[in-house]
């Protein structure tokens, strides 16, 4: 199964909101996502399927 863009925020968004963030995902300034914790801020662009010889994963690259 293809690893989608969608799949890869459910999982982060999932991964950020067991330690405690608070996450959007509906941003004006068309960044994936969004994490706030006290002082800490995350802005995240995220990515789906990357394939090569069978290899799939995904990314999610960070500004904090």
């Amino acid at each position: 199964m293809p690893l989608t863009e969608q799949h890869v925020a459910a999982a982060f968004r999932t991964y950020l909101l067991e330690r405690g963030w608070d996450v959007t995902t509906i941003n004006a300034d068309h960044t994936d996502l969004i994490a706030k914790r006290g002082a800490e801020f995350l802005v995240a662009e995220l990515k789906g399927l990357i394939a090569n010889e069978g290899v799939v994963r995904g990314s999610a690259s960070l500004a904090g």
